[in-house]
């Protein structure tokens, strides 16, 4: 489970993995960049890879049909401050804040009272059982 949430400059992201009920990592990285975005990947441990992977492989278009979209968030967020909203073939273009995952509406409530994506993503651990571990932060 996922919290992810960005300003349109600055995405935080929690690093809590859970699988089974049980908790995976307190530490991974749901959020990279690649080609001056960042990128981030909330849903199955599978599909959030092979969003990663076909990110960097430029080839998200061609194999959107591989990662199973009932169960996947993916959010896009450009220099220029454009913020796109991947759950499906085609990206939806979002303002900000803008956040996913099962903390996301949590971190949209805190930015919109204020918060950075940071502090959103705090407010969404203490908020959501199924968020938590080490935020990580990235700003381009």
């Amino acid at each position: 489970m996922t919290v992810i949430a960005s300003d349109g400059v600055t995405v935080a992201a929690d690093g809590l993995i859970t699988a089974d009920g049980e908790i995976v990592s307190n530490s991974d990285v749901k959020i990279f960049i690649h080609n001056k975005s960042i990128y981030g990947a909330a849903g199955t441990v599978e599909s959030c890879i092979k969003f990663e992977k076909f990110v960097i492989a430029g080839t998200l278009n061609k194999k959107a049909k591989e990662i199973d979209w009932n169960d996947f968030d993916g959010i896009k967020v450009s220099r220029t401050g454009i913020m796109w909203y991947v759950n499906g073939v085609y990206p939806t273009l979002v303002d900000s804040p803008f956040a996913i995952g099962v903390g996301g509406s949590i971190a949209i409530g805190a930015m919109f009272a204020g918060a950075t994506p940071y502090e959103a993503v705090e407010a969404a651990i203490r908020g959501n059982v199924y968020c938590g571990g080490k935020i990580l932060e990235l700003t381009l």
